[in-house]
């Protein structure tokens, strides 16, 4: 049984806020030409970073997800670009009653799980780009970029390396936000 490698719990972006934040990173990538850009098939919200796990360990999560997703559609604005370690390019957000219920209670039951307690305090963000940023610490985005709806919650891994199509993998269905399953 092979590990899965970079397991993460992410809020996936409707159709319309991955356009906005595609069209946010055709807007860039011209200032950062010598950046790995994050396909718009990859744009996510980092919910929770796992680790690598066993995949009996990753099936674990199936009831949680459902319960996960029955507390409705994350709504992000408050947008602003970061560079962040000079290394990664994000787009972060303003965090919400609904996300901040919900990163809790993701941390009580992965910690129950017997993962290790997150030491760094949540900050809603999207990856849009890798390599060398070398922008202002924190600058604005438009208002034409938020606000943005993530409606639907997933268990996510890194690719294997043969698999170009897509950065990241889902090790489960995506359940739909305000559903219950």
């Amino acid at each position: 049984m092979a590990i899965v490698r970079r397991a993460f719990l992410a809020a996936l972006p409707d159709a319309a806020a991955r356009l906005q934040l595609s069209e946010l990173q055709a807007r860039l990538r011209p200032q950062h030409l010598g950046l790995r850009w994050i396909d718009a098939v990859d744009l996510h919200l980092t919910l929770r970073f796992l680790g690598d796990i066993d995949p009996g360990r990753a099936r674990a999560f199936e009831p949680l997800l459902d319960a996960w997703s029955a507390g409705g559609p994350i709504e992000l604005s408050g947008a602003a670009i970061e560079d962040w370690h000079g290394r990664v390019l994000v787009a972060t957000f303003a965090t919400t009653p609904v996300l901040e219920r919900l990163v809790r209670s993701i941390e009580q039951a992965v910690r129950a799980m017997g993962f290790p307690a997150e030491t760094r305090a949540f900050r809603a963000h999207a990856t849009l780009a890798r390599g060398r940023a070398g922008i202002q610490p924190r600058t604005a985005l438009p208002d034409s970029v938020a606000p943005l709806r993530c409606d639907r919650i997933g268990l996510l891994a890194r690719a294997e390396a043969e698999s170009t199509a897509r950065r990241y993998r889902e090790l489960s269905e995506p359940r739909w936000v305000g559903t219950s399953g």
